[in-house]
Formats: structure tokens, sequence, C-alpha cells
């Protein structure tokens, strides 16, 4: 009996040592990791990362029609400050957005030290209002006048309508383009009336109501039986109920 209590006691004590040697191993583990973690942040502190990792290199890439890639990589090299995990990313593209051309910008880090910049320009389909441009995707900016391309139509609308004038623009010059004839004005004025205008060509009124209905007979009656004599027209109202009157220019 005295024989076996003691070889029980020998192995809860072999027991009791490996979960010593466990803990202290744990124990040493857990002081590795914090004294990595020390070190790394004393070093991150004490050495200026820009030093360790430059941005080098900066290539900007799109498809570029108004801009110059050679401008904006100097722009953005102007705004870029710290190294490669340091740089202000969001900064570089906030600052890339305050040219008006630019529709959107993605930046990216490339290991080890360069940044690769894409850049989508808007692509205009219109002036809108006085001073300004809408995109294909119903953006309004306002780059100098001077960058305007020549020819494009005139949009205007109230605040908030811009989506719905650009689609009304996009269904009336696809249905022209059946007759060879081109929009170069559209306008949704203040008490929500439509007029538009044929490229060199009589100005259409289509007032407020059963707007649809008048596109269908101005498209159905007016152009077919109008046909010879369109473009000696100077206006053409279609506010009527079964029918349109037209303003002629004096021409012969």
């Amino acid at each position: 009996m005295t024989q076996a209590y003691l070889h029980m006691d020998n192995d809860m004590a072999a027991d009791a040592g490996v979960e010593a040697a466990g803990s202290k191993n744990y124990l040493l583990r857990i002081l590795v990791m914090a004294t990595c973690i020390g070190l790394a942040l004393y070093f991150w502190q004490k050495i200026p990362v820009p030093e360790i990792l430059p941005i080098k290199h900066v290539e900007i890439s799109g498809n570029f029609v108004h801009l110059s890639p050679a401008e904006l990589e100097e722009k953005a090299a102007q705004v870029i400050q710290g190294g490669f995990m340091t740089v202000n990313v969001a900064g570089v593209k906030r600052e890339l957005l305050r040219e008006e051309w630019i529709a959107a910008v993605i930046v990216r880090r490339v290991w080890p030290d360069s940044l690769m910049i894409f850049i989508t320009e808007h692509e205009p389909v219109a002036r809108w209002g006085s001073n300004a441009l809408i995109s294909n995707e119903a953006a309004v900016f306002s780059p100098a006048e001077a960058s305007f391309p020549p020819g494009l139509p005139f949009l205007s609308g109230p605040r908030g309508s811009k989506e719905t004038v650009l689609d009304k623009y996009e269904f009336l010059r696809s249905e022209l383009k059946r007759w060879d004839m081109e929009i170069d004005m559209l306008v949704l004025t203040e008490r929500r009336a439509w007029q538009f205008r044929l490229a060199d060509g009589p100005t259409v009124l289509l007032g407020k109501k059963d707007v649809e209905g008048r596109f269908n007979r101005f498209f159905d009656f007016a152009i077919p039986y109008q046909a010879d004599r369109l473009y000696q027209a100077k206006s053409i109202d279609m506010r009527y109920t079964n029918g349109f009157a037209v303003k002629w220019t004096g021409k012969s």
C-alpha cells in the first residue's frame, strides 16, 4: 500500500513539472513578442520612414482627351508626402479631383517605391446652362470655357432636373436621327415647360402637359407634313389638342 501511494505521488509531481514548463514557455513567447513590438515602435518613431521607403515613381494612366498626363504627374508630386507606408493616398486623390475634367481617381501603392494613379475623364455630351458641361453620366462640371469642345448642344433645366433633361435629350437625339436631323437645344423651364430646337431649324414648343403625346405628334405629323418646308419655320407650337401651329420666318 505504501509503495502504491508513493507511485501516485511521483505521477502528480511529473504532471506539475510539465505544467510549470508550459507556463514558462508561454510567458517567454509573450515576452519575446512584447519586445519585438516595442523595438518596432521605437524604430518607427526614431527612423524617418520616407528615408527607408521613399516614393520614387508616380505613374498616371487613363484615356486622356482634355488633360495632360505630365501636368497631372507634376500636380500629384506636389502633394505626395511621406514614404510608401505613410503617403496620404486619400489626400492625393482629393487634390487631383480638384481638376474639373476629372471624373474619378484610383490611387494604388506598388511595392516598394511607386504610386499608380488611374484617372477617368468626364465625357461631355452637351453644354449645361451658361458656363458648364454635362457628362454622359449626368455630372455637371465647370472647366475653363476655352476647353469646351466645339459644337455641343445646349441643355438647361431647373435644379435637380439634370438626369431628366439628359434622358429626354437622348430620346430626342435618337428619334431625330431617323430623319437625318439633329437637336442643338433642349430646355426645361422653371415652370416645367419643354422646348427644343433643331440644328439650323425651328424651335419646337411642347409645354407642360401631355409632353409624350406632343412628342409623338411632332414626329408623326409635323415632320412628315412639313418636311419640305420645315427649315423655313421659325417655331412649331405643339401645345394644341389636335394639331400644331407654325410660325414662318418669311423666307420663300
